[in-house]
């Protein structure tokens, strides 16, 4: 993702009065665990949904692992006045 359109998605979220979080952990076909987050947020007369990140799970898949990557993420957006958080959890077979 180019940087200029990187941070116009930063400031678009930021400004937002309301805004969620979605955020995922995948594998990779190389095995690395990576996690997405996912914004919804108001911009104008609109609300959007944009891909905010992808991050390598240096650590664990576990949620200390998925905590402490949004942790070291959140100083790039404000985390205030997000109304809502999903975390999609593995499938339990």
């Amino acid at each position: 993702m180019g940087k200029d359109l990187r941070e116009q998605i930063y400031e678009d979220f930021h400004a937002s009065p309301y805004k969620a979080l979605a955020i995922d952990e995948f594998t990779d076909i190389t095995s690395e665990a990576q996690l997405l987050a996912y914004g919804k947020f108001a911009c104008g007369c609109h609300i959007v949904e944009e891909l905010l990140c992808c991050l390598m799970l240096h650590s664990t898949t576990t949620g200390h692992g998925m905590f402490s990557a949004v942790d070291t993420f959140s100083w790039r957006i404000s985390l205030i006045g997000v109304v809502s958080l999903i975390v999609a959890l593995p499938a339990l077979h």
